[in-house]
């Protein structure tokens, strides 16, 4: 009776390369135009405040903006090759919602004391969330003000995001390529949050100008509560 355990066979391991297998890759496959012209219809509709069909919008075109003119399939066909829209190469403005994505930071390198008080001359950022949002960053000293981070995030996870497909061989060479993973999930988390906090403020002080319900009974506070207790609320 043979008693030898299993035997495998490890001649395969001389041929991988760990340097050019990457585990993850981008999907280069051909852009499916259907959602293309939904996207490009829910855009227009957002910017225009309409609630117009694909068929309405292309008998709409050439549509008018500040940059330019430009009709439905031309947008569609712009998306469709560059899998993005390029404003550099398209004459439509950035689509964006002013109080949800707007940003603004100041960073100071002096410190110019008052010479009447104990007071430093102030920087103050205003907040696109509601004139009524009592919170205004500000800063008096060397360093940082930000009035949101919404936008900051969103652009530091495009960047780790591109970064971990790009580099994904990186993933068996130590524990570089973990890290940045772990900040990838962590400001997915930070976006969820800042995203629920800054609709509770803009219901409470704006619900009348939104035409939204606000009630601090049924919605609790904003602190001290999973994230998972928010989504549900």
């Amino acid at each position: 009776m043979d008693s030898r355990g299993p035997t495998f066979d490890a001649s395969r391991t001389q041929e991988f390369n760990i340097e050019n297998y990457k585990p993850l890759s981008f999907d280069v496959s051909p852009v499916d135009s259907s959602k293309v012209h939904e996207l490009v219809k829910y855009i227009l509709n957002h910017h225009f405040n309409y609630s117009l069909s694909i068929g309405r919008w292309k008998k709409q075109s050439p549509m008018r903006f500040p940059e330019g003119t430009i009709d439905f399939d031309e947008i569609c066909k712009h998306i469709i090759a560059h899998r993005k829209i390029d404003h550099s190469r398209i004459n439509m403005p950035k689509i964006q919602c002013e109080w949800f994505d707007s940003s603004f930071s100041v960073a100071p390198v002096f410190n110019f004391p008052s010479n009447d008080s104990e007071d430093s001359l102030t920087m103050v950022v205003d907040s696109k969330l509601s004139e009524s949002y009592p919170i205004k960053p500000r800063i008096d000293r060397e360093g940082c003000a930000i009035s949101s981070m919404q936008l900051p995030l969103q652009v530091e996870l495009i960047r780790i995001h591109k970064e971990l497909v790009a580099d994904s061989s990186a993933l068996f060479g130590g524990n570089e390529w973990l890290v940045k993973l772990m900040s990838f999930f962590n400001i997915c988390v930070s976006l969820v949050d800042i995203t629920l906090i800054q609709m509770y403020y803009k219901a409470k002080y704006d619900y009348i100008l939104m035409g939204w319900k606000f009630n601090i009974d049924e919605l609790g506070e904003t602190i001290n509560r999973p994230i998972k207790e928010k989504v549900k609320q």
